[in-house]
């Protein structure tokens, strides 16, 4: 009589020796069965970062064109909802900011401005 091999038996004769159990994976590559025998990748392979800092030279020449009245205005809001660096950007918005609280803390006390202007 034939004897006859059920699949798991099979299996169990075809793993080499060195490796007792069946579906055990090779010591030292991390991973289950199911992951194969190789080790996966530590880190994921993420595209490069583009460095978008400004140098010193473009921030003078964005405070110098903020320092300019009217000028800045234009430039400003053309930097804030234009396209370009992020760093700029940023600037931009923040400086838009901060004239518009200027200009509301200038209309909220030229009551006070006013009158110590008239007082002299």
């Amino acid at each position: 009589m034939t004897e006859r091999r059920t699949r798991s038996q099979a299996q169990a004769a075809s793993i080499p020796r060195g490796y007792p159990q069946q579906g055990a994976y090779a010591p030292g590559y991390g991973g289950s069965p199911q992951q194969g025998y190789y080790a996966q990748p530590a880190y994921p392979n993420y595209p490069p970062v583009q460095d978008e800092s400004l140098g010193v030279g473009n921030w003078i020449l964005t405070i110098i064109v903020s320092l300019i009245p009217v000028v800045n205005l234009v430039v400003l809001l053309i930097w804030s909802f234009g396209r370009v660096r992020q760093p700029r950007k940023n600037f931009a918005r923040a400086m838009l900011v901060l004239i518009l609280i200027c200009v509301a803390a200038l209309f909220a006390f030229s009551g006070v401005i006013i009158n110590l202007l008239q007082s002299y």
